[in-house]
């Protein structure tokens, strides 16, 4: 991850925004009792909103792994204490490949 994921998630955050999306959707990013992060992505309104995936996990995701889903019109990616800009870069990779699973090549 570089800091142009990072500018890559706040570009898209703002393209999506259109004086009523961000009102109800957004961007949550947190952290985890694990310790670890867990990103939380809207997709409603959006043109991935119909892209959903089952829970999919890479490695231990405690530590140096990674889990991503797509459901109920979110994106979530999981990861340990590290993985904060894995899990954007994450994100990024998910819309650049039109929704599919970024875990799985």
């Amino acid at each position: 991850m570089t800091i142009e994921d990072t500018e890559y998630l706040a570009n898209w955050f703002a393209d999506n925004c259109d004086g009523d999306w961000e009102h109800q959707q957004g961007i949550k990013i947190q952290t985890t009792d694990n310790p670890g992060w867990h990103i939380q992505v809207d997709l409603y309104d959006t043109d991935l909103e119909n892209i959903s995936f089952p829970f999919y996990t890479v490695g231990d995701i405690d530590t140096d792994g990674f889990g991503v889903r797509c459901e109920d019109f979110k994106f979530n990616a999981f990861g340990g204490a590290n993985s904060l800009t894995q899990l954007i870069a994450l994100f990024r990779k998910f819309v650049e490949r039109g929704g599919k699973n970024p875990l799985i090549d």
